[in-house]
């Protein structure tokens, strides 16, 4: 059966908070995964259709499919080279707990920052929780980030295999727990803008907070 004619793709959310799809016909709630586990709800095609027509929610990662039915939605949803641009949550975690030279230039070639701050939330995760994480990878990520926020997509990092092998540092630590706060909110309200009512005027601007220019070069030491 085609895709199209499905009025029960499975969907999940791997987000560690609540969000909202709002489709065609009706509104799926998805709650906050639990210990790594997804929520999910089923829902019908023209609703999937519907939703990635007025926002980015599917195309960024927020919602996201089935193995087996993923190389399909994504090409009738047109979008191109999903399996570099969309992140799985198990591709989050193997980037970080497995750097490789493929893995973190993946992670600077990201684009987008609703998928950047998914994976820079992963970051802050595991140094909250004092786990095994590679110093160059924190120094990458907070890079790439500073280079987001004040609107550079092209990189300009350039890695090294030195750069997966250190470990965090303390000062590292303390940083990200300081930005922890903001960033889930950041989050949040990213993900509630992907999901505004149907109902609301399509030409209402919506206001966008625009980060503080850190003023320094994104670069790597060697």
């Amino acid at each position: 059966m085609s895709i199209r004619n499905n009025n029960a793709i499975r969907v999940y959310s791997e987000l560690p908070f609540q969000i909202n799809l709002v489709g065609q016909h009706r509104e799926y709630v998805f709650p906050a995964s639990v210990n790594g586990e997804p929520s999910m709800n089923f829902v019908d095609w023209a609703d999937i259709e519907y939703a990635h027509s007025r926002g980015n929610i599917f195309s960024t990662g927020l919602l996201v499919f089935d193995e087996s039915d993923r190389e399909e939605i994504y090409n009738e949803l047109r979008i191109k080279d999903w399996k570099n641009k969309i992140w799985y949550d198990k591709d989050i975690v193997d980037a970080i707990e497995n750097p490789t030279l493929d893995k973190i230039q993946r992670i600077i070639d990201i684009k987008d920052l609703i998928t950047f701050e998914r994976v820079r939330g992963k970051v802050v995760y595991y140094t909250n929780n004092n786990m095994n994480i590679s110093q160059k990878v924190v120094s990458i990520v907070n890079a790439r980030y500073r280079e987001l926020t004040t609107g550079i997509l092209g990189s300009k990092i350039v890695i090294k295999p030195a750069d997966v092998e250190q470990t965090v540092t303390a000062d590292e630590v303390e940083d990200l727990k300081k930005q922890l706060a903001h960033m889930q909110k950041l989050m949040e309200q990213m993900a509630m803008n992907q999901n505004a009512d149907k109902t609301q005027p399509e030409n209402v601007e919506q206001e966008v907070v625009q980060p503080k220019r850190s003023g320094r070069k994104a670069t790597i030491k060697k």
